[in-house]
């Protein structure tokens, strides 16, 4: 009964404060080519090999990023130059939001190619109407910054699809592009985060041997009733969890998480609830279990929510969310 209560006093607590959300971004199409078996594209998607060449797309299962291993792979021609392209399938967007598109991406050798994104309202070059970005890539390790995205910009509400467009020089070796996802700014969903001791109303200092315990959860600020991943299953992304924790100490450098993940076995189902409006679902996690405080001094630390599955067919809320940073220290 004194542990129910505790933790409904710490939520209480929280909903009382400001919103803790620092970034929310919603997913509208994601692809990172695990869930395939090449050569085959994922599920209406379309390459184009416009001028007949020998280069040309095609997905493989090797050359992806770190925390996968497939991809879709551009081989230039040695003679021609590039003009092949793919598209992703269509996704419907809104003329009202405002849209980003990231990916990563990496080239062979070392070489230089070139690649141009549009948005498009078919699976045909000639369908490309706007330039969402260029890019001359020479990147021997994968490269893409999620807090650098492209703007997609629909000039009316409809189904549009991404057009990558490889005009690489000839003979300029492979492409390798993994993890692309367009994404919409989320201001409904919130991700919270507190230190359990601010929220008992005690200052967050605490003594090298202390238990530093915080509070993060989910809440709706909305008026639409989400279904969210209620785990928060804790763990270094991106092995299978929904909470990454990232703590930066008295020095200015990011502390590294000690274990993967918390082993609490597959998702499904049941895993998921609504969230209706003004309600929040959360947890209490003890940052020891996973960060070394090994200095004196203060600590910024803020959450990350992830979810990416909808194992149950339920609809779920799709993307990331961050939360705003807090402050610990150790004295």
């Amino acid at each position: 009964m004194r542990i129910r209560l505790l933790l409904a006093c710490l939520l209480v607590a929280v909903l009382a404060v400001p919103a803790f959300s620092q970034m929310g971004c919603k997913t509208v199409l994601r692809e990172d080519f695990e869930s395939i078996s090449p050569p085959d594209l994922p599920p209406d998607w379309a390459v184009v090999n416009a001028n007949g060449d020998l280069g040309e797309w095609g997905t493989r299962g090797y050359g992806g990023v770190k925390w996968g291993k497939q991809c879709i792979r551009f081989t230039s021609d040695p003679v021609n130059p590039g003009d092949d392209w793919f598209f992703t399938e269509g996704v419907y967007l809104d003329v009202t939001q405002y849209y980003e598109i990231f990916w990563m991406l990496r080239t062979s050798d070392s070489l230089y190619h070139d690649l141009r994104v549009y948005l498009c309202t078919a699976q045909h070059p000639d369908s490309a109407f706007q330039l969402v970005a260029l890019n001359v890539g020479n990147c021997p390790e994968y490269e893409g910054d999620r807090t650098m995205g492209h703007n997609v910009s629909p000039p009316q509400s409809g189904t549009h699809y991404i057009g990558f467009h490889a005009a690489s020089p000839p003979n300029s070796g492979r492409l390798y592009i993994d993890d692309i996802e367009l994404w919409i700014y989320e201001t409904d969903l919130q991700l919270l985060l507190g230190a359990t001791k601010e929220i008992e109303g005690y200052p967050p200092t605490y003594g090298p041997n202390d238990t530093i315990e915080v509070f993060t959860g989910l809440k709706n600020y909305g008026t639409d009733t989400p279904v969210v991943n209620k785990r928060l299953s804790v763990g270094r992304w991106p092995s299978d969890v929904e909470l990454e924790f990232v703590v930066v100490g008295p020095d200015g450098l990011q502390r590294p998480c000690l274990n993967m993940y918390a082993k609490k076995g597959l998702l499904n189902d049941s895993h998921f609830q609504y969230l209706p409006p003004d309600s929040t679902v959360g947890k209490n996690v003890n940052l020891w279990t996973w960060y070394n405080f090994d200095m004196l001094g203060p600590y910024s630390i803020w959450a990350v929510y992830r979810n990416f599955s909808d194992p149950g067919g339920l609809g779920a809320w799709i993307g990331e969310i961050r939360s705003n940073p807090i402050t610990v220290t150790i004295e």
